[in-house]
């Protein structure tokens, strides 16, 4: 595998891409993607990729086919987003492809600065899906009225349970006592 150089800012490290395809494409989309302050793997083959990248972005002409590379690449590093430099109109297996973690089918030739804007979007998404899976709850950016919160989720659980206090409770993680307390703390006897 050829040597990655380390491009970045002082406030951002850099994000690891793996560029798998042609060797003239590879070294164009490799250019732009340093310029961008990418650190860039590039492989010629699906054989010489190796995991620890973030992104990558790949020509579907190699064998074995997009879907195919996509899955071997999603099993190296099953969170980083896959972007495919497709022929006009070849999105062949797509619905797959994107199951497999492609986020985007740009049309060859691809312009440079789509490239660099799709494989940004797709590092967010990347992220945004990782902080979604690990809160259970994603706190929006105004906040929120955490007693609401409560109160509706202790009524949900009672409706969904068709008011039975202790199923209702084993939905929310807790026990009788506790969701008995909420009933009194919301004024909810009765009104469920």
């Amino acid at each position: 595998m050829t040597p990655t150089a380390n491009v970045r800012s002082d406030d951002q490290p850099a994000l690891r891409a793996l560029v798998l395809g042609e060797a003239a494409a590879r070294e164009t989309i490799t250019a732009r993607l340093r310029a961008s302050g990418f650190e860039v793997a590039r492989a010629a083959t699906l054989d010489e990729a190796r995991p620890g990248f973030a992104v990558a972005v790949i020509d579907p002409a190699l064998p074995p086919g997009s879907v195919a590379i996509a899955e071997r690449l999603h099993g190296l590093e099953p969170a980083a987003p896959l972007i495919v430099l497709a022929s006009f109109g070849q999105v062949d297996g797509a619905a797959e492809a994107a199951a497999l973690g492609v986020t985007h089918f740009l049309a060859q030739p691809v312009e440079l600065g789509e490239l660099e804007a799709a494989t940004r979007c797709a590092l967010e998404l990347s992220r945004l899906r990782a902080d979604a899976t690990e809160a259970a709850f994603v706190l929006p950016a105004e906040g929120v009225d955490f007693e609401a919160v409560e109160r509706d989720l202790v009524v949900q659980a009672l409706r969904r349970e068709g008011g039975n206090r202790t199923r209702a409770a084993r939905l929310l993680g807790m026990n009788r006592d506790q969701i008995r307390y909420r009933i009194d703390k919301f004024g909810l006897r009765g009104a469920v």
